[in-house]
């Protein structure tokens, strides 16, 4: 039986294929000789970005993507995709918030270093001591829910599942920056102005030869 899930893989799967043939075509347009230049035009106008997503939007795609890859890796049954999902979508907004949060944890501790050492005659060691025991404490706590939560997924997977899984998690992270990073870059407005800014062909040279003399 197929699941309700399932049946948005392919229509995503050929709208994201459609957005990347897009950006391509809007990419060759930028680049080719004949476009108009800026003195040519009455008024640049600046285009309106390729996809106009959020960040949050842009992540559900990524999500959306790494799910698919969830599945067909692990080759998941209709009963296990319906428990496993919440379970890794929850994993995923876990490490989310964590890292968002610790970093700013990370800067409060650095604040407190700063000055503890821009006034040592009257720093606080103690003070210090608790703000290092309460950052680990944060710490510890987070990973002890995030290994329990993972665990529970684990049990609903066959032993050849689990160890697929361990292996896509050390790939997804990456994997998941650089589709984050692509598609910033295709949601980003285009920048004609600056385009037209930039030498071409043998004013390009000279501009090369100068910057090296």
């Amino acid at each position: 039986m197929w699941h309700p899930i399932r049946k948005y893989w392919l229509p995503f799967a050929v709208t994201f294929a459609i957005i990347l043939i897009g950006s391509g075509a809007f990419i060759a347009q930028a680049g080719r000789d004949d476009s108009p230049s800026a003195q040519d035009s009455p008024a640049v106008k600046k285009p309106d970005p390729p996809l106009n997503l959020t960040d949050d939007e842009l992540r559900e795609v990524v999500q959306v993507l790494n799910l698919y890859t969830l599945d067909k890796d692990l080759g998941l049954t209709d009963d296990q995709l319906v428990h496993v999902l919440p379970k890794w979508r929850g994993l995923t907004e876990m490490r989310r918030e964590f890292w968002h949060d610790r970093k700013h944890r990370v800067d409060a501790l650095r604040q407190a270093l700063d000055a503890h050492q821009s006034d040592p005659a009257n720093a606080d060691e103690t003070a210090l001591d608790v703000d290092v025991d309460s950052f680990h404490q944060v710490d510890s706590e987070f990973w002890g829910q995030h290994a329990a939560l993972r665990f529970s997924l684990l049990d609903l997977l066959t032993p050849a599942q689990k160890v697929a899984f361990i292996l896509l998690e050390g790939e997804q992270g990456s994997r998941s920056r650089r589709v984050m990073r692509a598609l910033r870059r295709i949601n980003r407005s285009p920048q004609p102005e600056l385009l037209s800014e930039a030498p071409s062909g043998k004013d390009a040279e000279a501009s090369t030869v100068a910057a090296k003399d």
